[in-house]
């Protein structure tokens, strides 16, 4: 469904045996050992879902994302626990949400 959007998706994944081959043109697939990494490459007004496997490397994500605040846009798939329990470690760290 996606793929009828006028946006350009960069879907990125620690797993490559699960990135498909055959993607529509505006849908790329970026295999990285550390998600996190490609956080500061992406366009300035991106707009970033995280939903990965593993609720430490979203919780890197999302921080990573807050951290350099650059970003139209950042959602989250998660619980009202799973919130409260990434502001919870980001205080105890010193984050601070804006």
């Amino acid at each position: 469904m996606i793929s009828d959007l006028p946006v350009d998706v960069t879907w990125v994944d620690s797993r490559p045996q699960l990135l498909p081959a055959d993607l529509p043109e505006n849908i790329h697939a970026l295999a990285v050992s550390e998600p996190v990494s490609v956080v500061a490459a992406a366009p300035m007004n991106a707009c970033h879902l995280v939903m990965t496997h593993d609720h430490a490397v979203d919780y890197s994500l999302c921080r990573a994302i807050l951290e350099r605040g650059e970003f139209a846009w950042l959602g989250l798939i998660g619980s009202n626990s799973k919130a409260a329990k990434f502001r919870s470690g980001w205080r105890v760290t010193g984050f601070r949400l804006r």
